[in-house]
């Protein structure tokens, strides 16, 4: 693993608590494509702040519910 991969992973840990805990719970699926990707949260952990990450990450599951 590139350091450059392990810093983006390691990114999603500046992630406000109750959004990781809703990654670790999401409900398993088993056909079709995830309902989004790692990288689609990866701009949101970028955001200092957890309220602005709250309303990305509902923006972001709101986009996923209209699609799928």
């Amino acid at each position: 693993m590139s350091h450059y991969r392990l810093t983006q992973i390691l990114n999603l840990s500046c992630l406000a608590p109750d959004i990781q805990e809703q990654l670790l719970h999401l409900a398993r699926y088993s056909k079709g494509r995830a309902p989004f990707t790692e990288r689609e949260v990866r701009p949101i952990a970028g955001e200092p702040d957890w309220d602005k990450q709250r309303t990305l990450f509902a923006k972001l599951i709101d986009q996923n519910d209209r699609t799928h």
